[in-house]
């Protein structure tokens, strides 16, 4: 009978190991393992968050789409280390797809109530850390809170940085826009979602409101007449009373041939731009331009002139990098910064190159932007005034201290002829009162 019994008791043993039971849940309450390989993380030391049980990671598209874990559901559980003070979320829970470039954000929150900052987020950053630095950013839904600001340890913050955007009362925060956002579309945003909100809270009337708005993400009258049109409110806001600066638009077009070269078949770049800016700084924001690209030969005495399709070509804006594309294609990116450094003539210059090889020429095609700069004859710091510190400022970029970065030679200058002591003795010549450079 015992023997009976074992074997019974074995039986139902295994019936119970292999059982299955269906239970149903949502996405939200899977709590799956932080084991897999995509993970982010956070350092909540830095953050000086204590008195906590548990650290969440909130991420979302910007552009609105996807079906993302809820806030501080269990698929937004991070695995705490007490020893290292670090948070990994592994990103197989959230059950969507994180691709290339700053188009989804992130936000690391504990269940005390303290969170940070939308950082941008993108597939580069996978596998690294965020860590926070201190500063703190108004809260974009609620005005009357602060976050804490984080940066990604080994990315560009330029570009996955903390998210620019407009608050519920107006106020611009953050660094970067989201990809495939520009300032403008944070405009719209604002003025569809929260413009009640900040007439209610903000305490600012329709003008000041969207004046400082405006000027909180650089944008010009035309610019926010054309957002209020596109967000279809109403609003108190005339553009003929608004401390906004001014647009101003500049279109052209031209042709260049490569200069010429026997051997070479001779290469015709065609463009046209159009360019927009402030008029409160004649560099462009702004620029839209398509380009063809020719070779021309001559076949049987006629001058024949045979596309280049595949041939790129590459853009510089002041001379630095931009971007490489193929001719007969229409291009348009805001420009990227420009660098504060002293140019011979102050004029913006977008080149347009090609790259010839043993067949073909090399071209320059250069569009021009800006006024000559004014400057006093001798204001080598250019800071507007005439000092000793000019005088020794060229004595500095002539024994090779200095370069020209830290010197504007054009106005160093102090006669016609090339930079030399002479103008710093002309400068001091001038602090003694012995001569006026400014006659």
């Amino acid at each position: 009978m015992k023997k009976v019994l074992s074997v019974v008791l074995c039986m139902i043993l295994m019936i119970s190991v292999f059982a299955v039971v269906p239970v149903s849940v949502s996405a939200d309450e899977v709590d799956v393992s932080s084991a897999g390989e995509d993970t982010i993380s956070f350092d909540v030391m830095s953050a000086g968050w204590y008195n906590f049980s548990t650290v969440y990671c909130h991420i979302w598209a910007c552009d609105g789409t996807g079906n993302w874990p809820s806030w501080h559901s269990k698929a937004e559980k991070c695995e705490y280390n007490e020893f290292t003070g670090i948070a990994t979320y592994d990103l197989s829970k959230l059950g969507e797809t994180i691709g290339s470039g700053a188009n989804w954000a992130c936000i690391f929150s504990n269940d005390n109530g303290a969170m940070t900052y939308s950082l941008l987020l993108g597939c580069e950053c996978i596998g690294d850390t965020a860590y926070c630095d201190g500063m703190v950013y108004e809260d974009p839904e609620d005005s009357g809170k602060t976050n804490q600001t984080a940066f990604w340890m080994n990315q560009d913050s330029e570009i996955f940085g903390p998210e620019l955007t407009v608050t519920s009362i107006g106020n611009v925060t953050g660094m970067c826009c989201p990809a495939g956002i520009d300032k403008n579309g944070l405009m719209v945003r604002f003025l569809k979602n929260y413009l009640e909100n900040a007439r209610f809270y903000g305490g600012k009337d329709d003008q000041t409101l969207l004046d400082d708005t405006g000027k909180g993400l650089g944008l010009t009258v035309d610019d926010v007449e054309n957002d209020i049109k596109e967000a279809g409110v109403v609003t108190k806001w005339d553009k003929n009373k608004s401390s906004l600066p001014e647009g101003w638009i500049k279109t052209g077009k031209g042709s260049v041939r490569s200069a010429e070269d026997s051997n070479k078949l001779p290469v015709i770049i065609n463009y046209e731009y159009y360019a927009s800016g402030d008029k409160n700084n004649s560099l462009p924001k702004m620029l839209s331009y398509s380009i063809s690209l020719y070779a021309e030969e001559s076949v049987e005495g006629d001058i024949v002139q045979t596309p280049l399709y595949d041939k790129p070509v590459t853009v510089y804006v002041d001379g630095y990098y931009y971007t490489d594309l193929n001719p007969f294609h229409y291009f348009e990116e805001p420009l990227p910064p420009l660098e504060p450094i002293f140019r011979e003539d102050g004029i913006s210059e977008v080149v347009i190159h090609f790259e010839g090889d043993n067949d073909l020429n090399s071209a320059d095609a250069v569009i021009r932007f800006g006024d000559a700069p004014k400057y006093k004859k001798g204001d080598a710091d250019g800071d507007g005034e005439i000092t000793v510190t000019d005088a020794t400022r060229i004595q500095q970029y002539l024994a090779n201290l200095i370069d020209e970065s830290r010197i504007n030679i054009e106005a160093a200058k102090t006669t016609d002829d090339d930079l030399s002591v002479i103008d710093a003795t002309r400068i001091q010549q001038h602090l003694a009162k012995l001569i006026n450079l400014e006659a």
